[in-house]
């Protein structure tokens, strides 16, 4: 389940560095928020839990991550702020036969090698990728490809 100190690590991100006084959390299906682009441009985005995200990570360059919980937490002054939960996506280093596509797994309920709980502005753009399970009959593997 989700912990505080998971949420410690993702206000540091937002810059609010304070020992959390507060438990509890909102969930919701659906978010929609606006990203102000530095040129004045602006993006609507709108994600739902289970979707794929893609977001720019420094030692894989992109990596993909599945939507498991959209969650509100009251900070310390009382602000709620979103957040997302992500289970991601790890390259298995080998490729569907047929489609030549680099085949992904997901990461586990007990597997704590990622961090999960990321504030709302980790992801500024609508997805571009969509992952399908590498075999339709078999997804208790959590073995994906990008399509």
């Amino acid at each position: 389940m989700l912990r505080r100190e998971k949420f410690s690590q993702a206000y540091d991100d937002i810059g609010k560095r304070e020992a959390l006084l507060y438990n509890d959390l909102l969930f919701y299906e659906y978010i929609a928020y606006t990203v102000k682009e530095d040129n004045g441009d602006k993006t609507r985005i709108r994600l739902r839990v289970g979707d794929i995200v893609d977001v720019t990570e420094e030692q894989e360059g992109v990596a993909y991550a599945q939507i498991k919980a959209i969650v509100l937490h009251k900070y310390n002054d009382g602000t709620l702020y979103p957040f997302f939960v992500f289970d991601w996506f790890s390259s298995t280093s080998s490729r569907h036969n047929g489609l030549q596509c680099t085949i992904y797994r997901l990461q586990g309920q007990n597997d704590y090698r990622w961090r999960r709980v990321y504030p709302l502005t980790f992801v500024d753009h609508n997805p571009h990728t969509h992952l399908r399970t590498a075999k339709q009959h078999d997804a208790g593997k959590r073995v994906y490809m990008i399509n």
